[in-house]
């Protein structure tokens, strides 16, 4: 029947722009819910990231990047992520205090925010420390 999906397809205002600046100025703010804050900033942040860095690396390889180079790109590429996911944890704090009712969950997205964090920390200074 005519009008049936017009819920589901028309775009009343309330939907949220997920990847607009404002969207994700406000989810690092940790204004949003903490289902959105914790899968699209951990899980997006991948989706984008890790085709980005076999891209970059497939690229550095193929116009004869030295040692030095890969290590300045993993470098800085590891750093950024360091920074987005320790942003991040601070974004999964503030929407895990307003949300009791996730229970014991929203520690563990915390958690696993914070670890992504020290993980992409500890690959950005590998080349530094000879590794």
């Amino acid at each position: 029947m005519a009008g049936d999906n017009e819920d589901l397809t028309g775009d009343h205002g309330t939907r949220p722009r997920y990847a607009s600046r404002a969207w994700v100025l406000s989810m690092m703010r940790g204004h949003e819910g903490l289902g959105d804050t914790f899968w699209v900033g951990c899980l997006g942040m991948w989706f984008m990231a890790a085709p980005g860095a076999v891209l970059g690396a497939v690229l550095l390889r193929a116009v004869g990047a030295g040692p030095g180079l890969l290590a300045a790109a993993q470098l800085v590429f590891f750093g950024a992520l360091a920074a987005w996911f320790l942003a991040l944890t601070r974004a999964v704090w503030c929407a895990a205090r307003r949300t009791p009712q996730a229970g014991a969950w929203r520690w563990a997205g915390l958690a696993i925010a914070l670890v992504q964090g020290v993980a992409c920390l500890a690959l950005a200074l590998m080349p530094l420390a000879g590794g």
